[in-house]
């Protein structure tokens, strides 16, 4: 009799998970499809709400998420997106063409995929100064597999899907 008390409860729990998953997919999704979240305050000793975020750090700032590329106070670098938009009338639309990410000296390299045997790859590119770039499709980037530098003018189209279908993305 215990075990199958023991089992009701183990199917409730997975039933209850199973059902809360469910829910915060959906009104994650129900932000994204009714454009920018907010808006939201930040003041002086909070978290930054993305680490690409500049603005004057000595007041408060009122900003709302919006979709990746379409931030005004961000610039892709330090892992950031570009998603923060400060002050009001954020844009609800999605940005056209690939995100754009910013590097500097002392900052993380960006990822250019691995080796089979586990090792990283890594850019080849000026490392004393800045650098634009946008992930591109494999063996399509100019300083790696994987990263075009925008210095070297817009990246390539993306590839072609190819005529088995099961190979498109």
């Amino acid at each position: 009799m215990k075990n199958v008390h023991r089992r009701k409860r183990i199917v409730a729990g997975a039933l209850l998970s199973s059902a809360l998953a469910a829910l915060s997919v959906g009104l994650s999704a129900q932000a994204n499809a009714t454009g920018p979240v907010g808006p939201l305050d930040w003041c002086p000793g909070k978290p930054l709400p993305e680490p690409d975020v500049h603005w004057t750090m000595g007041s408060c700032h009122s900003y709302y998420y919006v979709n990746a590329g379409m931030g005004n106070v961000g610039d892709g670098s330090l892992g950031g997106t570009n998603n923060i938009w400060e002050g009001a009338n954020p844009p609800t639309d999605r940005a056209a063409g690939p995100i754009t990410h910013k590097w500097c000296p002392g900052q993380p390299l960006p990822q250019d995929g691995t080796s089979a045997d586990g090792v990283p790859h890594q850019v080849d590119w000026d490392m004393s100064v800045c650098h634009t770039y946008v992930g591109v499709g494999y063996h399509q980037g100019n300083v790696g597999d994987y990263v075009w530098d925008l210095a070297g003018g817009p990246p390539p189209p993306p590839p072609q899907c190819p005529p088995i279908a099961f190979m498109c993305p």
